[in-house]
């Protein structure tokens, strides 16, 4: 097979070089279109996605509960003692007629517990949802072949499902045989209805996914622009340098391969077009439906969609810390800097922490403010934040449980003090940004590490844990307005 070779070009979503005007447009476009796709997909397709599935939840243990009543299937002995960590899908091998009642018992019941994990365990945000997860959640919807449910399906737990139903119907009662329908005819309606959205999500996954190969795996290699690169050679590289770089987290090479068509490929641009069109939300409003109200649950899901935004707080430190490393070794270019670079390594002393001047505009008095700060003291605290917000989204955690056990008041005092200090980071890293581009020289530009990308990922979680919490003071004054009037 013949190699591909591809000569050099930037994606400057992913990193802060010269590049042309229209790749810079293409490239906002780019983000502005994930941003959104995103937002949507928190704020409307999960949450939608996940109410289908308690739908096809409760239809499947309607037929599960009367399948056991009339004593067509037993309990599972050993289902009290299952501890799961995450979904694993019941077996798919065949079995012989005189293991049938005791598989199809094990099996049935298995599918309940993962449906109820996914529900009650899972989160369903796009920081969760990564992409074996998701492979994992479209493997449940599949394990069953509700469509083809009959003596004619192929597969052994779909034919034998199917078996036991026509059993339970044969002489029933009407009622057992109703509720037996209607739960079939759920399931087969709302499991289609999931698939779209599943797609969706996946796709996104994948992107992120790219995102953060680019980030973490390109920017490591040394690939010299304008130089031609085979791509059989890239990829092997980035599986080379994938475990160090994205620890933990599966290597998919087709992907590799998209990064390396999209960015150094000749049709490159055309990808990428055709992602922002895949991705582009069309201007059209969904419609709110008004649910019952958990009032510590709003509070929780606040904070912890504020908590999200760790990973990109830690991805922003650690280029700001290879910043600060280029700015504290930058080149010294008049005679006085040269003087006072050769008269501090003449005194040995010890570095002290940088102390940086910023600039940012107050919102407040319209007017444009000057803070210093010290950079390594800035940096630890950042560092302290990210294993505190870590610790929220960790289910089981001591930080997680904590939350679970506090109060509304407790929460919502909690919300106000750390969003307060995750918007003055912020504003600080932003400073930061732009005080490295403005001061670092010219000639080493192009070993600047720029943080746009995590700066929009935080300012969203930001505005979404904002957005909810907005919403929870609303749905509060709300309820203790109609407590005054006497309105349950």
């Amino acid at each position: 097979m013949p190699h591909t070779y591809y000569p050099v070009v930037n994606f400057p979503i992913f990193a802060d070089n010269n590049t042309k005007m229209e790749e810079k447009e293409l490239s906002t476009q780019l983000e502005d279109t994930f941003v959104r796709f995103q937002d949507n997909l928190d704020a409307v397709v999960l949450p939608k996605f996940k109410e289908d599935l308690r739908l096809i939840y409760s239809a499947y243990k309607t037929v599960h509960s009367i399948l056991l009543k009339k004593g067509f299937i037993h309990e599972d002995p050993y289902k009290s003692e299952t501890k799961l960590s995450e979904i694993t899908l019941p077996a798919t091998t065949g079995f012989t007629d005189s293991e049938k009642i005791d598989q199809m018992s094990i099996r049935l019941s298995s599918y309940e517990v993962q449906l109820d994990f996914l529900l009650n365990y899972y989160q369903f945000s796009m920081e969760f949802l990564d992409i074996p997860r998701i492979r994992l959640v479209a493997g449940l919807l599949r394990y069953i072949s509700w469509d083809q449910l009959g003596p004619s399906a192929q597969d052994p737990v779909t034919k034998a499902l199917a078996e036991l139903i026509t059993k339970a119907k044969t002489g029933a009662d009407a009622l057992s045989v109703g509720l037996m329908n209607d739960s079939l005819e759920q399931i087969r309606k709302t499991i289609p209805a999931c698939f779209k959205p599943l797609k969706d999500i996946t796709d996104f996954s994948r992107e992120l996914y790219k995102i953060e190969m680019r980030a973490k795996v390109f920017s490591g290699l040394s690939i010299k622009s304008g130089s031609p690169v085979n791509k059989e050679d890239l990829i092997r590289q980035v599986k080379k340098a994938f475990p160090s770089a994205m620890s933990g987290k599966p290597f998919y090479p087709e992907l590799a391969g998209e990064v390396i068509d999209e960015d150094y490929g000749p049709g490159g641009a055309e990808l990428k077009e055709t992602i922002v069109r895949r991705f582009t939300i069309e201007a059209s409003k969904p419609k709110v439906v008004r649910q019952a109200v958990s009032f510590t649950g709003m509070l929780l899901d606040s904070i912890r969609t504020m908590a999200s935004a760790a990973r990109y707080l830690e991805d922003a430190v650690r280029k700001l810390v290879e910043n600060n490393t280029l700015m504290q070794n930058k080149k010294a270019t008049g005679f006085m800097e040269k003087f006072k670079q050769w008269f501090s390594q003449l005194s040995s002393k010890p570095e002290a922490d940088a102390s940086y001047e910023l600039e940012y505009f107050d919102s407040a008095t319209s007017t444009t403010k000057r803070e210093k700060i010290q950079f390594e003291s800035f940096i630890t605290d950042v560092q302290k934040h990210v294993r505190v917000f870590n610790g929220l989204t960790v289910r089981g955690g001591v930080m997680y449980n904590r939350m679970e056990k506090a109060d509304e008041n407790t929460l919502f005092s909690f919300l106000e003090k750390q969003t307060g200090e995750l918007s003055l980071m912020y504003r600080r890293l932003q400073g930061l940004d732009t005080f490295f581009k403005n001061e670092i020289p010219r000639e080493q530009k192009e070993d600047l590490r720029g943080i746009k990308i995590e700066l929009t990922a935080i300012k969203n979680s930001m505005a979404r844990a904002t957005q909810k919490k907005h919403e929870y003071i609303a749905r509060k004054e709300e309820s203790e307005q109609m407590k005054k009037l006497g309105i349950k």
